[in-house]
């Protein structure tokens, strides 16, 4: 036995071995995952982009040469793939307000900005003109009533009416000034 054993030593092949995407994907997959949470704000997305990013860089594990190199990758992917989110939703965000805005209003929301539209006309008559129209039209009471509630004489009550609805209909007639 006098001859030596002669060790062959070979060179790494380029690029990490296929079965090590299991141990890579245990090591990173959660720190990944925390990191695109804390970047999104929303724990599920942050896990879904994990989960594409690790999807993404399986397909091309044979095209990375060390692991720092593929950990740098899955994070980029994960952060492109938060900033592709980002502008989509923003985008979708902006689409439904306009198409909210562009909506006919329903007949709830018409009555809504219709009575906004009165009362906003209302504060601008004097309080006994507001008071008058508002015992009259609204509560459906006599010139005699309101003026007895009001401590004025029946006429008054009815100039003061007058003047008020002169200026509610100025105020609510189409294309014036609301």
């Amino acid at each position: 036995m006098g001859e030596e054993a002669e060790l062959q030593v070979t060179a790494p092949e380029p690029g990490i071995s296929a079965g090590s995407f299991d141990d890579f994907f245990r090591d990173r997959f959660a720190k990944v995952a925390r990191t695109m949470m804390l970047v999104t704000g929303d724990f599920d997305a942050g896990e879904e982009l994990a989960q594409e990013a690790f999807a993404r860089t399986f397909a091309r594990w044979d095209r990375f040469a060390t692991l720092e190199h593929a950990t740098n990758s899955v994070f980029a992917v994960a952060w492109n793939l938060a900033r592709s989110r980002r502008r989509r939703d923003s985008r979708a965000k902006r689409a439904a307000g306009r198409a909210a805005a562009e909506m006919p209003p329903t007949d709830e929301t018409a009555r809504v900005n219709e009575r906004m539209v009165i009362l906003a006309a209302l504060r601008e008559l004097s309080r006994r003109q507001r008071a008058c129209v508002a015992l009259v039209d609204y509560a459906g009471m006599s010139d005699r009533e309101v003026a007895e509630i009001l401590g004025m004489r029946p006429p008054t009550v009815r100039v003061h009416l007058a003047r008020g609805r002169a200026r509610l209909r100025e105020a609510l007639r189409p294309g014036g000034d609301e």
